[in-house]
């Protein structure tokens, strides 16, 4: 299954990333620290969730959450894999979800044929580690075959010992099911013999109940004959009842009305009194409605005159100011003319002031700059290294005779054959104390010479250090101060050019500033002249023709107003609002009084007819001849009855609970019955899946199975390794994979070549491009014997730390890899790769993220 693209947001220091794989070999290229790596953390967490680190950790900085997309394809299989950190993980083959969370999406992928064990020690390979395959072959197939998980299976504490005790258990719970058992079922006989005694008193019960209710049915029939007569009692005193107060009603409402003719001959009379003043109305309105008008012409000649004589005086006074307002025209004119030779000389002016204070502070700052002699301090500084470098040289030299005297004395002290170990010759007790006593000297001597050395060393270290220091500060000082200097030159001659600027402009700016002095004496008086410049003479005469036509108003009005007052005398509208609501009120208890005379009529005609009613009502009551003593009496007898009925109800309902709970218990010891017969059944099987376990275990701890997957896959891996090999350039015959354990792999799993005349020999004897074509023939064989056909190879910085040569048989051997595996991806920041791309994916990191820019290889 083939890498199609890979898709991240968020993670690492990508942003939103998406890489497509579209070669046969695909290079991802790019500086150390672009983000390349990152590409294939991407594609391993997306398949296994797994990677280095912590998972919020691989959240870019800055974000919350990060996204993982990855797409695989085989003929027409597309998987699509979706992961996200916090997770929330989905698999989709096809288009279709077929998996959702992180357990669920990484089984299918295993599912898949990719195992994140075997992908992760083969299929990837990381910076720096195609060779080393030889050296952790053994811990990469017990990693692969889970040969540690088999052997914890038999260990004490393993699943197998614990299924063994559980199953052991069970089996001595047999005696406990056995008396359960038996316990149980003497508990349902007691239980079947209480459900018949409940049943016998639950049919007596029942016998007194319908013996009760047929009583009780009876005295509810003629306390219903009662209750109807009651109710026909009630109704006839109810009635009776109201007659009577409607009755007292009335006879009240007829004496009330008692000198009803006198009240009506009175209101008459008042109503013609009010109708002739209110006649009047019309005139009061005519005669107020003047005398308003009155006001209002009066009113609006004072502001017309206040007008007259504010618009007159103001006139008077633009007449004046004219003049003083053309001047200040002409002044603001020519100001508007040199308002930029103004501004220009301000700004010129500015300029040269800051140049100056910023001249006058870098000559105070160039003041201040010590003077240091920089060539002295280098030739100080040449000094002390040399003699550091030759007391760090005497001091190797002396290590080196120090180690050399000290084994030297070490072999001759453990000497035992009377031959010396330094010359060769003889060597008898005296010879030996005499050169154990030279050489002693000789190691004390260099030991006190290598300390002088030691503390020589250091203090030329820190006058190293110092001097240093003290060269970098004189050479930027120096430079501090050549700059300011050419900063000084520079300013000079931008004040000198200011100061020309400035003379040239000098008369223009005095001829603004007296200009603007003359503008500010004459802005008092334009402020003036601009408030009355609107007042014209026309304005002023139309205003006196309107004070003379205000004037007239009012003597016309007031001839108006004598003549109403002579018709009205002293009445007033409040006076004529008056009479009209005393009119209306007149009227009104006029037309009640006058309804009243027609009830008072109607009231006699209703008492006579309430009379004969009441006698009517009073026959029938006593003919009725109801007691309701009689119906309280048989109510008690009735509830006295039910009380018996409700009784015998609870004591049905108790024996109906009773009986249900123990046919409940009845059931649930009947289903306890069954399964502990099947828990006796299961004894059987526990027993003899105790005893399979015991066999499976003899097994593994014999390792019998460990060796039969041992040498099976070491057969499937060596066979499928010379395949690989036998499609590279390489001059042997077989590769041979030698294993030292084949049941628990705890020796060391090894590989050696035969030569074309049979010689076995080391892989480490192999050329460095031989190597290389092993290691990864030797990975490719693993994955293909786990998993079957492999779908892509990932190496990140294979050419790392190589040289030219094995760079380019690395080359080579990737080239020729196509063989075997369809799809390749190598990372490397080193363009020399590139001459073996189908595609390449360039990566370059830009502020915080990584961006990708992908082209098909020239």
């Amino acid at each position: 299954m083939r890498l199609d693209r890979v898709s991240l947001k968020d993670f690492l220091s990508h942003e939103k990333t998406t890489v497509s794989f579209k070669g046969d070999i695909n290079v991802i290229v790019g500086q150390n620290g672009a983000g390349k790596s990152s590409i294939i953390e991407a594609i391993t967490f997306a398949l296994f969730r797994e990677g280095k680190g912590k998972q919020e950790e691989m959240v870019k900085k800055g974000k919350a959450n990060a996204e993982l997309e990855l797409v695989l394809r085989d003929n027409n299989l597309e998987v699509r894999v979706l992961r996200k950190i916090p997770p929330g993980d989905q698999l989709y083959v096809n288009g279709k979800l077929t998996a959702r969370g992180t357990k669920e999406v990484t089984k299918k992928i295993e599912e898949l044929g990719l195992n994140s064990k075997v992908v992760t020690s083969t299929m990837i390979v990381r910076q720096g580690e195609i060779e080393t395959i030889f050296d952790t072959l053994t811990d990469v197939l017990k990693r692969v075959m889970m040969i540690d998980n088999l052997e914890k299976l038999t260990e004490s504490g393993g699943k197998i010992k614990q299924l063994m005790d559980k199953y052991d258990q069970e089996v001595r719970s047999h005696e406990i099911y056995l008396e359960n058992l038996r316990r149980l079922q003497e508990e349902k006989s007691s239980l079947e013999r209480e459900i018949s005694s409940l049943t016998e008193r639950m049919e007596k019960t029942r016998e007194e109940l319908q013996k009760l209710e047929s009583e009780e049915a009876k005295l509810k029939d003629k306390i219903k004959d009662l209750e109807e007569k009651q109710r026909e009692y009630d109704v006839l005193l109810s009635e009776k009842r109201r007659a009577e107060d409607e009755l007292q009603r009335v006879m009240a409402e007829l004496r009330n009305l008692e000198g009803l003719e006198r009240r009506i001959s009175n209101l008459e009379d008042k109503e013609k009194e009010l109708e002739k003043i209110v006649s009047l109305s019309d005139t009061i309105l005519d005669l107020e409605g003047k005398r308003a008008r009155l006001t209002d012409r009066k009113n609006e000649f004072e502001r017309v005159k206040r007008q007259f004589e504010k618009k007159s005086k103001e006139f008077e006074q633009k007449r004046k100011l004219e003049p003083r307002h053309e001047e200040y025209q002409r002044v603001v004119s020519r100001l508007k003319e040199l308002e930029e030779y103004h501004e220009r000389f301000t700004s010129l002016y500015s300029t040269l002031r800051n140049l100056m204070e910023r001249k006058n502070k870098i000559e105070q700052e160039v003041r201040m700059l010590p003077r240091i002699a920089v060539e002295e301090i280098q030739t100080r500084l040449d000094s002390v290294s040399k003699e550091l470098d030759e007391a760090a040289s005497l001091q190797k030299e002396r290590k080196v005779e120090y180690d050399q005297i000290r084994k030297s004395l070490d072999a001759l002290l453990s000497a035992t054959e009377g031959k010396c170990p330094v010359c060769g010759g003889p060597l008898d007790e005296p010879h030996r104390q005499e050169l154990t006593q030279k050489y002693r000297q000789r190691l004390t001597e260099l030991s006190k010479e290598l300390k002088d050395l030691e503390g020589k060393l250091e203090s030329l270290k820190r006058d190293k250090s110092r001097l240093e220091d003290e060269h970098k500060r004189a050479i930027r000082i120096d430079a501090e101060r050549r700059g300011k200097e050419n900063d000084l030159e520079g300013l000079s001659s931008d004040i000198a050019r200011l100061e020309l600027d400035l003379k040239q402009l000098k008369e223009l700016e005095e001829e603004f500033r007296t200009m603007q002095r003359r503008k500010d004496e004459l802005e008092n008086d334009e402020r003036s002249y601009l408030q009355v410049q609107g007042v014209s003479e026309a304005e002023v005469m139309e205003l006196e023709d309107q004070m003379a036509t205000y004037s007239h108003d009012i003597s016309t009005l007031e001839e108006e107003i004598h003549q109403l007052e002579g018709r009205v005398g002293n009445l007033t509208k409040q006076d004529v609002e008056s009479a009209k609501g005393q009119l209306e009120k007149v009227r009104r208890e006029l037309s009640e009084l006058q309804r009243k005379r027609g009830e008072k009529t109607n009231l006699e005609s209703r008492m006579a007819e309430l009379k004969r009613s009441v006698d009517e009502l009073s026959r029938r009551i006593q003919l009725l001849g109801f007691r309701r003593q009689d119906l309280e009496q048989m109510r008690r007898d009735l509830e006295v009855l039910s009380k018996q009925l409700r009784e015998v109800h609870g004591d049905l309902g108790n024996l109906e609970g009773k009986l249900n709970q123990v046919k409940g218990r009845h059931q649930e010891v009947e289903n306890e019955i069954a399964q502990l017969q099947e828990k006796v059944k299961e004894v059987e099987k526990s027993r003899r899946a105790k005893e399979r376990l015991e066999k499976l275990r003899k097994v593994l701890s014999e390792g019998m199975l460990q060796s039969y997957l041992i040498s099976t896959l070491k057969g499937r891996i060596e066979n499928n390794l010379n395949d690989i090999v036998s499609m590279f350039d390489i001059s042997y015959t077989r590769i041979l994979v030698n294993m030292t354990q084949t049941k628990t792999l705890s020796g060391k799993v090894e590989l050696t070549a035969l030569n074309q005349s049979g010689q076995q020999l080391s892989i480490g004897m192999l050329s460095g491009g031989e190597k290389i074509a092993v290691a990864l023939a030797l990975r490719l064989a693993i994955a293909r014997a786990l998993t079957g056909e492999i779908g892509f190879m990932i190496l990140d910085e294979p050419t790392v730390h190589l040289d030219s040569m094995r760079r380019a048989e690395l080359l080579s051997v990737i080239r020729e890899s196509m063989n075997v595996v369809p799809q390749i991806i190598v990372v490397t920041h080193d363009d020399e790769v590139l001459r073996i791309a189908d595609y390449v994916i360039r990566v370059e990191k830009v502020g915080e993220s990584s961006r990708v820019k992908e082209e098909i290889a020239q």
